[in-house]
């Protein structure tokens, strides 16, 4: 089988490596890297202008069938989603599905203007994957919490500030892995 190596770096991408030969297959750019730090992808001397890359922990669904030939198994992925945050690169989490992993493509991107995740801060942890029932039906889920906030917490040279009243990263969100659809999310201003 094929197997491939996911990580992401502080030149702003998430790459798909081929574990055998070291050869990329494709890397995948978020927008708040295009948007954030243009100058550190045009300039080869960026004077200590590079914010973050793809620095957060990011988790894999894969899915495989088998297929039995004599004595030769073979597994064949039938799903490669991974899901992620951009740590201190950006605030969102995104979904790609990496099964063709030379063209990835993107399931869905959450950030504090989609609906339902106005809480969502600086994704550092990994997303957990599982599958609840929701309304009688089986679904594969996503549990992450809602994040940090580099503005309110950090004061210039990385001081912490003094900090009472927090709502960006403040809550748990519950997200449908196949689309990202809000199912379920708590925060302090929930009674």
């Amino acid at each position: 089988r094929e197997e491939y190596v996911v990580y992401g770096s502080m030149d702003g991408g998430l790459h798909v490596v081929n574990a055998a030969s070291g050869k990329e297959a494709s890397v995948f750019v978020p927008d708040e890297t295009l948007s954030n730090q243009p100058e550190t992808l045009v300039n080869s001397d960026a004077s200590g202008a590079l914010a973050y890359g793809v620095d957060a922990p990011w988790a894999a669904d894969n899915t495989f069938k088998v297929e039995a030939s004599g004595s030769a198994t073979k597994y064949i992925a039938r799903t490669m989603n991974i899901y992620g945050g951009l740590r201190m690169g950006g605030n969102a989490l995104y979904g790609l599905d990496i099964s063709t992993p030379a063209s990835p493509s993107l399931k869905f991107k959450n950030t504090p203007e989609t609906e339902g995740f106005s809480r969502l801060g600086q994704i550092w942890s990994k997303p957990v994957i599982t599958n609840i029932r929701v309304k009688g039906e089986v679904k594969k889920v996503l549990i992450f919490g809602g994040g940090y906030d580099e503005t309110v917490f950090e004061d210039g040279a990385n001081k912490v500030k003094n900090v009472t009243n927090v709502t960006k990263g403040n809550a748990r969100y519950i997200a449908d892995a196949s689309n990202g659809t809000l199912l379920w999310s708590v925060s302090s201003s929930n009674t």
